[in-house]
């Protein structure tokens, strides 16, 4: 038996009479090993879960400034008034072309989307007109370049992003917020 310089006695740890070494058994760093694999499975898809969120509404709000964009540009190329009607309650929009900027859509669209699972519209203001019963606005575009100035919010897990389409040119802006327009459509609250 031996006594440590305190005079504890330290007696030997193993059946061979050495002492034990410093650190955790096997079993021990196993319990910890499955106690955070555990936490990470629980918190990891919480987390994950709004980061998609955000990205999946980012990536929308990008498609749909270019499809509006696109409209400027076809309207422009083939001197011929196109629309873009949003569909507030089916959450889709359909991409059209017409012989005059106030013909109304025709049956079948030149391009149509819908949103995805998660990401609505929110406030979606078209100068001088407003959302019908039907909750459809029409964004139009008329061949000597003019368009109307317009709001397009899309909502998802809390975020709002928006889309600004200017007059007269149809410049298009996005925004990773809330902004609105006063009355002459100048933007104003943007970041």
């Amino acid at each position: 038996m031996r006594t440590s310089r305190a005079g504890t006695w330290t007696g030997p740890s193993g059946a061979d009479g050495r002492r034990r070494g410093e650190g955790f058994t096997l079993i021990e760093l196993i319990v910890v090993l499955v106690i955070l694999g555990l936490t990470c499975a629980v918190a990891a898809p919480r987390l994950a879960g709004g980061v998609f969120e955000r990205e999946k509404l980012r990536a929308e709000v990008n498609r749909l400034a270019a499809v509006i964009a696109h409209a400027r540009d076809r309207t422009e190329s083939a001197r011929r008034g196109h629309g873009l009607a949003l569909d507030l309650a089916e959450n889709a929009w359909h991409l059209w072309a017409a012989a005059r900027p106030d013909e109304a859509a025709p049956e079948a669209p030149l391009l149509s989307g819908r949103l995805p699972d998660g990401v609505a519209f929110g406030e979606v203001r078209v100068a001088g007109r407003e959302p019908s019963e039907a909750r459809r606005v029409e964004l139009r575009f008329a061949p000597d370049g003019w368009v109307d100035p317009a709001l397009i919010t899309l909502e998802a897990a809390g975020v709002v992003h928006s889309i600004v389409v200017s007059a007269p040119a149809g410049r298009v802006a996005t925004f990773a917020s809330r902004v609105t327009l006063d009355a002459e459509g100048v933007v104003a609250g943007a970041p």
